[in-house]
């Protein structure tokens, strides 16, 4: 079983995104990361930092996981983050690339009071999610010639390329439409 679970909703020029990664590997892995999804499909556009420590309270009664929520605003221009682990995201577009690192500690198990980041969100740019299954230092060149296409092609290139090869990865690439 794999221990990424990820989840994604659209509300008019909004859009929000969990991805998930269960302590460990097996049944109890995916447990943890389907929970925290679980209550993502509830509410996926509740407040960044509530959302997270809600998400903290329900895990305890699983192994725990690293969780990254956002909240992406075609209007306003603008990312929301909130998270505690190792699922990361990255902004990527040609000229600008950010990285939103979420806070250390594990939802369920150890965390500190939930924050929350804001980061601009360029017209053309590709938003990456990624659990610890990819390399955390992968070159945004690599997806620099995809940004206008299928973001799953940006995802595909992303995993066959910089994949550890020995963990569950989720890659999740949001790009604005047309």
């Amino acid at each position: 079983m794999c221990g990424d679970s990820w989840g994604l909703a659209f509300e008019g020029p909004r859009a929000a995104l969990v991805v998930a990664d269960g302590l460990g590997h097996g049944i109890h892995a995916a447990e943890a990361s389907l929970a925290a999804v679980d209550l993502f499909a509830k509410q996926p556009f509740a407040g960044m930092k509530e959302a997270l420590e809600e998400s903290h309270v329900v895990l305890r009664m699983t192994r725990g996981a690293a969780v990254t929520r956002a909240q992406l605003d075609v209007e306003t221009e603008e990312l929301r983050m909130s998270g505690a682990g190792n699922v990361a995201i990255r902004v990527v577009s040609g000229i600008f690339n950010r990285s939103m690192l979420p806070q250390h500690g594990t939802v369920g198990v150890n965390m500190r009071r939930a924050e929350e980041t804001r980061m601009q969100w360029p017209a053309h740019a590709l938003v990456v999610c990624h659990s610890d299954g990819l390399q955390s230092r992968w070159p945004p060149e690599a997806i620099f010639g995809l940004i206008g296409h299928d973001p799953a092609l940006a995802a595909a290139v992303l995993v066959r390329d910089f994949g550890r090869g020995r963990d569950d990865v989720t890659v999740l690439v949001v790009r604005r439409g047309d």
